[in-house]
């Protein structure tokens, strides 16, 4: 869970798996996002333009093993 493995959290990052289907994670590409929350408003924010492609994903956590990804289109 987040609370007991944060220390080892290294980015946080937003994807969205092809029919929302968790099965269909691996291959996915997400970006960094920053959560904030203040004001008991929750705000998610990217602020560069790395991405990152999902090796493994865990549905039970959440988590996942994901590695930087360069998209060729955007060099």
């Amino acid at each position: 869970m987040y609370e007991d493995d944060k220390d080892k959290i290294t980015e946080v990052l937003g994807v969205h798996f092809p029919q929302n289907n968790n099965s269909m994670a691996k291959d996915t590409v997400g970006i960094e996002i920053r959560i904030t929350k203040k004001n008991n408003l929750t705000t998610i924010e990217s602020f560069n333009t790395r991405r990152f492609r999902v090796e493994e994903f865990d549905s039970n956590t959440n988590f996942c093993q994901a590695q930087e990804f360069t998209d060729l289109t955007f060099e």
